[in-house]
């Protein structure tokens, strides 16, 4: 019987001070697993209608944010191989989304409140992409 291949994991924490918020950016080629080993597998199944759904959302994706309320985590998730500066600002979106939920801040289009989200989207994506290039 073959032993099981160990995931690759290397995980990296964004401090962001303002929000009061750390953001775990975790690069691993086992998504399903990753979920596990962080002890919050059924809380990231709780959305899904059935276990089975979540792990196939998980198996076809290259990138995911999760925003774990009850256990406080807030992570972007890249696959090694697979993730893309398209993806990098993609993710780094949602989380900055999560973190404006999570203040109660809402989005509104002046050019003041603009400058906010394009400074805290900046912030995200150039902490997350020193990271994931080896910066």
């Amino acid at each position: 019987m073959a032993k099981k291949k160990k995931p690759i994991l290397c995980v990296h924490n964004i401090h962001v001070e303002l929000f009061n918020t750390v953001i775990n950016v975790i690069l691993t080629d086992d998504f399903v697993q990753n979920y596990k080993d962080l002890d919050v597998w059924e809380e990231f199944c709780e959305p899904f209608d059935r276990e089975e759904d979540a792990v196939a959302f998980l198996e076809g994706a290259e990138a995911v944010t999760s925003h774990l309320k009850k256990s406080k985590i807030l992570c972007m998730v890249f696959h090694p191989d697979k993730f893309t500066a398209g993806q990098i600002a993609h993710e780094s979106f949602h989380v900055m989304c999560f973190m404006f939920q999570d203040k109660g801040i809402t989005f509104d289009h002046t050019l003041s409140t603009e400058e906010t989200y394009a400074y805290t989207l900046q912030f995200i994506v150039q902490k997350t992409s020193d990271f994931l290039y080896g910066k």
